[in-house]
């Protein structure tokens, strides 16, 4: 295949494929797409991580992300129908063996740029550990569509510069430029796209243009620390050679390297087919992880958490009580089965009430309050604005509270009390 055509083929890509063993164990074993397994199955697989962050918000994709806040933006079904997509995808020898290599120096990347963050003071090691895992998105693209190209152009990694100048003559552009098209393509954060394009710069060679420079200094310092151990690309992955200790002759960052991919490869082989998980079983996987996907998302449909996320994340910046009460008073409702919530905050002065009654629909609520000793309590009075349905029906209070100051109250309204005189006519 011509380098152009491969070009071509990894702009059209809409997404990477996932490895064989993680396809599994999302289909075999059980409560895997649940914390904490997803958590581990996510940083145990690039592309499983980067289908995950595609679906972070951006504001909340900017800074601090890990692969705790990643796993809380994917749905079970969609998971399971990435699974499904992947059981049929085949590779040749040469492109499995490329895409190992691949697995095993993002994996031992990603913990070297952990450990390197947490040494340094970077503030947000778990954001390193991303961005070194997912560093190489423009191989991993490579070896999705050209398996045996990429194969080549790792054969030919001896050193970075090596490497970048066979893709240059092979492909007529680098994995880095690759990556920062497709990050930018993909809506990824910018991170990621700075992580992606400037790994292989040193610090001093940065352009102006990079944003995350302290980033992705660590993620070049990471990415040079494993290519001279037993993670670098050129070298085969051979997991029976990995030895024991860890702790290797004092070396406390090849240790934590070493323990990594370990155990990262192990828990990916934890499924019930083990090793025999071969080109035989595919079939049957892709159509238990069909099945897994239809009974995750009507499942979805009905489980509050992730509807009171995904509205969470909706939300603007600077979002007012309104917005703010209407998603609380809509999570009581759907996880407490009540007719209906009010939630409410008062003002600094406790002069106003302000929030979201939600029934079928949020309706907005407001209302001044009196105050004083013979006043009603402000609950009373937020109720006394409202229709008669919820003024004559009894209802129960949850108190919000800030360093023992009642700052609002959450109401609900549920059907055992049966209906009120005159609410059926």
């Amino acid at each position: 295949m011509r380098g152009s055509t491969i070009v071509r083929e990894v702009r059209q890509l809409s997404c990477l494929p996932l490895r064989r063993d993680t396809v599994c164990h999302l289909v075999l074993v059980p409560h895997a797409v649940e914390a904490p397994s997803l958590n581990r199955l996510l940083a145990a697989d690039p592309a499983l991580a980067l289908a995950g962050l595609r679906r972070v918000p951006p504001a909340l994709a900017r800074t601090g992300l890990g692969i705790a806040q990643v796993a809380r933006a994917v749905r079970a079904g969609e998971l399971y129908e990435l699974a499904r997509s992947a059981a049929g995808c085949e590779a040749t020898t040469a492109g499995r063996a490329a895409g190992d290599r691949l697995w095993a120096h993002s994996i031992a990347t990603a913990h070297a740029a952990r450990a390197l963050a947490r040494a340094r003071g970077y503030k947000h090691p778990e954001l390193a550990f991303l961005a070194g895992l997912l560093h190489n998105l423009g191989l991993l693209a490579v070896a999705a569509v050209a398996g045996d190209v990429a194969a080549e152009l790792l054969a030919s990694a001896a050193s970075p510069a090596a490497l970048l100048a066979a893709e240059e003559k092979g492909l007529g552009t680098t994995h880095g430029q690759i990556g920062r098209e497709l990050a930018d393509r993909w809506r990824l954060p910018a991170w990621l796209q700075d992580a992606a394009c400037w790994h292989h710069q040193p610090p001093d060679a940065l352009p102006a243009s990079a944003r995350y420079r302290a980033l992705v200094e660590l993620v070049h310092a990471a990415d040079e620390a494993v290519a001279a151990g037993d993670f670098a690309l050129h070298r085969p992955v051979e997991p029976d050679a990995w030895r024991l200790p860890w702790q290797q002759n004092g070396n406390t960052l090849a240790a934590t390297v070493s323990r990594g991919v370990r155990q990262s490869h192990a828990f990916l082989r934890s499924h019930s087919m083990g090793a025999a998980a071969d080109e035989a079983a595919q079939p049957i996987v892709a159509h238990m992880a069909e099945l897994a996907a239809q009974q995750a998302f009507l499942q979805a449909d009905l489980d509050w958490r992730r509807h009171a996320w995904a509205r969470w994340c909706e939300l603007p910046p600077g979002a007012g009580p309104t917005e703010l009460t209407g998603v609380v008073a809509e999570a009581f409702c759907a996880s407490t089965a009540a007719l209906a919530a009010v939630c409410y905050v008062r003002n600094a002065d406790g002069s106003a009430a302000e929030g979201t009654l939600w029934s079928d629909a949020p309706r907005p609520v407001s209302c001044s309050l009196e105050l004083g000793g013979g006043s009603p309590s402000h609950a009373e009075q937020v109720i006394a604005q409202l229709r008669p349905v919820w003024r004559n029906r009894s209802y129960r209070a949850i108190d919000l509270e800030d360093g023992g100051e009642s700052l609002g109250h959450v109401l609900l309204w549920f059907d055992d009390y049966g209906p009120v005189g005159g609410e059926l006519s």
